[in-house]
């Protein structure tokens, strides 16, 4: 995901100091700051603004908490190449990739990431530190949860509610509302065990 994260945020016009990671990656666009432990040792919040982009929710989760008890703010991304409502709501940290839509009345929380091409329709709502992936289609008045991932080429239909630390698998299409934490597969959309 480094590479796409550069490209996104020259293109939105940031200056990149470094990465953070438990390991260096040997990525040549940037240098390598260390793991947290060693970043938080040498910078203080006053130094930089952060990004938030790993893939995993709960690891986003992880990384906003240890880092906002350290004082530190969180860059809220977006495409200049993606359509984002005036009327949208966008908290701290959310990544918007290119060509993605957040139409009118979307609430999205802390941390969410919204991958390239991703569509979200009026009157939704997506929980903190959730993942929309690429193609993916929430239409309108949905509410998702937090920590969920909804996954390539999927669609969840208008009105339907997902809760907390649900999998969407790609091209699945949800009918109908899931409670809990399970993953979905499937047209029509059910949960894997059920398979």
């Amino acid at each position: 995901y480094f590479s796409e994260t550069f490209e996104l945020l020259e293109k939105c016009g940031y200056d990149i100091f470094g990465y953070v990671d438990k390991e260096d990656f040997g990525v040549p666009e940037c240098k390598y700051l260390g793991n947290d432990d060693d970043f938080l040792s040498n910078y203080s919040c006053t130094d930089f603004s952060l990004v938030n982009v790993p893939d995993s929710s709960e690891a986003r989760k992880l990384i906003y908490e240890k880092y906002k008890t350290a004082g530190f703010d969180f860059e809220t991304v977006i495409s200049p190449c993606a359509n984002v409502s005036a009327g949208s709501i966008i908290e701290e940290g959310c990544v918007i990739h290119d060509l993605c839509n957040i139409s009118t009345g979307v609430k999205l929380g802390k941390c969410v990431r919204v991958n390239v091409m991703g569509n979200i329709m009026h009157d939704s709502s997506v929980g903190n530190y959730s993942t929309v992936a690429p193609n993916a289609v929430i239409l309108g008045r949905c509410n998702i949860d937090s920590n969920c991932y909804i996954g390539s080429n999927s669609t969840v239909l208008p009105g339907i509610n997902i809760s907390s630390y649900t999998t969407v698998g790609a091209g699945a299409v949800v009918t109908k509302n899931f409670d809990g934490n399970v993953t979905l597969v499937g047209v029509p959309a059910a949960d894997i065990k059920e398979h």
